[in-house]
Order: structure tokens, then C-alpha cells, then sequence
């Protein structure tokens, strides 16, 4: 598939979104992240739009994303993709910060301080250097298979 243009808007009740919508420059960050997030996995340019669009208090806990992608495929034939994803957004958040938690564990195991640059591209969208997402997932497992070969397991 040949991605043309694609969006990705959230709306949600979470603190999150409250804080998102009222505060223009933390807008604007956000968006900016998620868009060279999303930019950095295609290998040419697309049109891409990302960000939070509004806060609805009834929704609590609760988002809903909303994407789209428009392309093409085989013989240029034209493709397009609606997704909505409904999720809790603590959940959203518990799986990479427990994984978070265990990496700064076995960094202290061994020693390591600082940034972990083979653990944070697969779990931050903002860090120092970008990964592809094989790439970052491969990176991080190995970070923990390694804890097995120095016997810290």
C-alpha cells in the first residue's frame, strides 16, 4: 500500500485530553510528536495530521481515536481504511510504564545509567534517536535476553 494522506484524531474525558485542548502549546507539541512519529515509519512523504480534538467530560477514563488512511495499491488502485479504537487511556499507559519500570531495574542491575537507548524508541514516541518499530521492539528485547546471558536472571 502507498499511503497518500492519513489522520488520527482523539477525543476523549481523561485529564489528558482536558489538559491537552485548553493548552495551546501543549497542542501543538503533541501534534507535532505524533505526526513525525507516524512520518518517520513511511519512507517518503505523506500528508499526516494527528492530535487530541476535544475533551468530553461524560467520556471519563475512556478515548476514542479515529484514523484514516488514504492510498493506493496493486495498479494504483485507491484504497482507503476508517478505523475508531476505543480504549481506557490508564490501561493506555500501564503496559509501557511497567516495561519502563523493569528496563531501569535491570539497567541498575548492571550498572547502566542515563538514557537506555535501546529500550526508550520502543517505548516513547519523543526520544533521542529514532528507530524504526522492528527495529526498537528487536532492540528491546535484546536489552532483557542480554540480563540472561550476565546471569542477573
Amino acid at each position: 500500500m502507498w499511503v497518500k494522506q492519513t489522520y488520527q484524531l482523539d477525543v476523549g474525558g481523561g485529564l489528558e485530553n482536558l489538559l491537552t485542548v485548553e493548552d495551546d502549546e501543549l497542542k501543538l507539541t503533541k501534534r507535532t510528536i505524533k505526526s513525525s512519529t507516524v512520518s518517520s515509519v513511511l519512507p517518503y512523504q505523506a500528508n499526516i495530521t494527528t492530535g487530541t480534538t476535544e475533551y468530553v467530560d461524560f467520556m471519563g477514563n475512556s478515548r476514542e481515536s479515529h484514523f484514516e488512511i488514504v492510498g493506493s495499491y496493486t495498479l494504483g488502485a485507491p484504497l482507503e481504511i476508517e478505523l475508531t479504537l476505543r480504549t481506557q487511556d490508564g490501561a493506555n499507559a500501564a503496559g509501557p510504564l511497567l516495561d519502563a519500570i523493569r528496563a531501569a531495574k535491570v539497567a541498575l542491575d548492571r550498572g547502566i545509567g542515563g538514557a537506555l537507548e535501546e529500550v526508550n524508541p520502543y517505548l516513547f514516541k519523543l526520544v533521542r534517536s529514532k528507530v524504526d518499530p522492528i527495529s526498537a521492539e528487536k532492540n528491546f528485547i535484546k536489552f532483557f535476553e542480554r540480563r540472561k546471558e550476565i546471569g542477573l536472571e
